[in-house]
């Protein structure tokens, strides 16, 4: 599970509605921490290939760092 406070949420109109969606970004995962234990990075670019937040949690869904 993404940490809370890793999480965005957006409003988007779609058939004329307007919806909250809520989302982590792109993921990515490996031993970040040297434990054996697969850990996690979720990261969100804005407007092209820039990310604007990059963040890691390990398997219990606890923040190891965050940028942005």
């Amino acid at each position: 599970m993404v940490p809370r406070a890793f999480m965005q949420t957006t409003e988007v109109e779609h058939e004329g509605a307007s919806l909250s969606m809520t989302y982590g970004g792109d993921i990515r995962m490996g031993d970040l921490t040297g434990n054996g234990v697969v850990d996690f990075i979720v990261y969100r670019c804005a407007g092209g290939t820039k990310p604007c937040f990059c963040g890691a949690f390990d398997i219990n869904g606890n923040a190891l760092w965050q940028y942005g």
